[in-house]
């Protein structure tokens, strides 16, 4: 395979549900097909019987029949403690097997093969997904790719980043930069725009498996940096990013959705809850059957769910109305617009502030989503132009090219200013005599807090 020093700027946008991964070439951003010319692949891995290891969209076939050593959503694991309550509840919905290691301060998944018990981190998983979403761009390119641009949730914290990096490090991968993922999609918004801009967007990121809310100030005007004034001077296509406020939920995305649709349907169906859910291969083959129906309640107003043999020979047949789905998620709407109010009392804006709003990732097809948006935000313009799967993607490889290259005139003029979703600070050794206090472990001596906080 080729290997040049010029190498080709990547994106990747690392999905809890599925992954895309874009390249800079000819002047623009191209998303990058997998085996089966899809341009989002299923971040999932499978462990057959046999110890062969599947990844992505080699896996499709394959879902039900190794339901137990199906590994996805591995995301929601990273850079969490086993004791994490968060991750204990993901513990509970996920039908393989984890445990604790390192004195309960990491996790493992445990697979069970032919060949024995193995154990692997959710890091070596991430790992696998990251270079076969790079083995299928290294394919496609008849490239060498050694670095890229990686986005993660713009609420992941420290270790959640830093376990990220190393995947890929392991995966023999530089990270040049990683980028949070609503940051990312502002890029793509911004790429290449004709207009003045000078406007608040705000950018709706509902995903697989996380919620990310972030506001941003988009400007065009001269770069006024004395070290470019000279070669600026008469450039107005400067495009200025500055994030201004974020919130968000790293347990809240598309597979909670399905999830109470799977509760509601087993309501509906009048079926034993607890047996049912012993049965992980049933479990796994109503997961899937939600999952479409949710689909084709994004276009019609209702369907049938169908499936032969589901548990004890017997057939589950089920209608299913879009009301009765936002209803039984109703919940789980709430938290959004929990979310929108956050981050506008960070970014210290009222609704009428916000110019525009961008869709991002696959749930905002959900048409109860865009109700939500269009009745909080009611003078507001929805962007849902750009493609939601592949914003993320598109912004990151971007990214990547200014930092690689930046030598396009579009891409020289596009500066981004991030923020940090959490306060920063340093441990502390816990000296405390009350045992209880004690047990809680070190604490962080806050050195720099939030801008917004």
């Amino acid at each position: 395979m080729e290997v040049l020093e010029d190498e080709y700027a990547i994106g990747l946008d690392l999905g809890t549900t599925f992954s895309c991964i874009g390249v800079y070439r000819n002047g623009g951003v191209e998303i990058i097909p997998n085996k089966k010319g899809e341009k989002t692949t299923p971040s999932i891995v499978i462990f057959t019987e046999d110890s062969n290891i599947l990844v992505g969209e080699d896996t499709t076939d394959f879902l039900v029949k190794n339901y137990d050593s199906c590994i996805y959503e591995v995301k929601r694991l990273i850079g969490r403690e086993f004791k994490d309550k968060n991750l204990q509840e993901e513990i509970k919905k996920l039908p393989f097997k984890i445990i604790q290691s390192n004195g309960g301060k990491s996790s493992e998944v445990e697979i069970k093969t032919n060949k024995g018990t193995k154990k692997y981190s959710p890091i070596v998983i991430l790992c696998l997904i990251i270079k076969h979403m790079i083995k299928n761009a290294e394919n496609y390119l008849n490239r060498k790719i050694t670095k890229l641009v990686i986005t993660v949730p713009a609420y992941f914290n420290e270790s959640q980043r830093n376990s990220t990096i190393l995947a890929a490090k392991l995966a023999g991968l530089k990270v040049l930069e990683i980028i949070n993922e609503p940051t990312a999609a502002a890029l793509s918004y911004g790429f290449d725009k004709k207009q003045d801009i000078n406007e608040k967007i705000l950018v709706f990121d509902l995903g697989g498996g996380t919620f990310d809310v972030s506001i941003l100030s988009v400007k065009k005007d001269n770069y006024n940096n004395d070290k470019n004034k000279e070669k600026d001077k008469n450039n107005k296509n400067y495009i200025s990013f500055e994030v201004k406020g974020i919130s968000g939920d790293t347990n809240l995305g598309g597979e909670d959705f399905d999830n109470e649709l799977v509760d509601y349907i087993l309501e509906k169906a009048k079926c034993n809850k607890k047996e049912i859910k012993n049965d992980k291969k049933a479990m796994k083959q109503l997961k899937i059957s939600c999952e479409n129906v949710k689909k084709i309640l994004s276009s019609s107003m209702k369907t049938i769910l169908r499936i032969q043999n589901f548990y004890n020979n017997e057939d589950i047949i089920e209608n299913i109305t879009r009301k009765e789905f936002e209803d039984k998620c109703e919940h789980l709407f709430n938290k959004l617009e929990v979310s929108l109010k956050e981050a506008l009392k960070n970014a210290k804006l009222n609704e009428e502030d916000i110019h525009e709003i961008l869709l991002v990732g696959g749930s905002t097809k959900i048409p109860k989503v865009k109700k939500l948006i269009r009745n909080f935000f009611k003078n507001s313009k929805i962007n849902d132009t750009i493609n939601p799967d592949e914003a993320v993607a598109f912004g990151a490889t971007l990214r990547a090219e200014k930092i690689l290259h930046n030598r396009d005139d579009v891409i020289s003029n596009l500066h981004l200013l991030d923020s940090t979703p959490l306060s920063l600070g340093t441990n502390i050794k816990n000296c405390s005599k009350d045992e209880n206090i004690k047990n809680e472990g070190d604490i962080m001596s806050v050195i720099i807090n939030l801008l917004y906080s």
